[in-house]
């Protein structure tokens, strides 16, 4: 568990919220009381997948959406971001490898950030991925693991945010290892996912 002491909104987390109907049903009663997901992960598949979102209270737009596979991602993507200017916050997937399925949250993008993602990036192809984005001075904000560990979903941005560091293929002790190491240089998870024993974090200084 990891706790962010830093100023902030205010903030409620959900965890364990089981199948979408009940997640809806959270999703729902926050967000009448004012509450924006700015975070949502998922595990699992069916009536037995497991939400755990952070809901901040905030005022400004947003749009979430889960459930959906990557052909109605890419649709309403398509929409938020050329015709209303959105830029996708959080992506996480979960589901089985043969019918993953993307929870997501886009918010403006009034500073225009240059951004883009790519969804199941084979693990032996992704560093490939990593390496040509960060060269053409992008960074991860999001990195989500596929539902069999062994592809990743990413969202790229051109922010200019100093220092990040990126980390993938960690087992739970090798996380652990950089979330003592970063930390101690005092920076934060800024993403954090596992599935099926493998992790992935952005870690950043704010």
């Amino acid at each position: 568990m990891f706790s962010d002491n830093r100023p902030g909104p205010d903030w409620q987390l959900i965890v364990r919220a089981k199948g979408d109907a009940i997640y809806q049903q959270e999703f729902d009663r926050f967000t009448a009381m004012g509450y924006q997901p700015t975070m949502v992960t998922a595990t699992g598949s069916g009536s037995a997948a497991t939400f755990a979102a952070i809901f901040q209270k905030k005022s400004g737009k947003f749009v979430a959406r889960h459930g959906m596979r990557a052909n109605e991602l890419d649709t309403i993507n398509f929409e938020l971001r050329n015709n209303k200017g959105y830029m996708l916050s959080s992506l996480n997937v979960y589901g089985t490898p043969s019918d993953p399925r993307y929870a997501a949250v886009w918010v403006p993008n009034p500073s225009g950030i240059s951004w883009n993602y790519n969804l199941s990036i084979s693990a032996s192809g992704y560093q490939s991925v990593f390496d040509n984005a960060v060269k053409a001075g992008y960074r991860p904000s999001v990195i989500g693991v596929g539902p069999d560990g062994k592809t990743y979903s990413v969202v790229w941005v051109k922010d200019g945010i100093r220092p990040w560091y990126a980390f993938h293929g960690m087992s739970a002790a090798q996380y652990q290892a950089r979330f003592d190491e970063m930390t101690a240089k005092g920076l934060y998870p800024a993403s954090i996912d596992m599935e099926n024993g493998v992790y992935a974090a952005v870690f950043t200084a704010r």
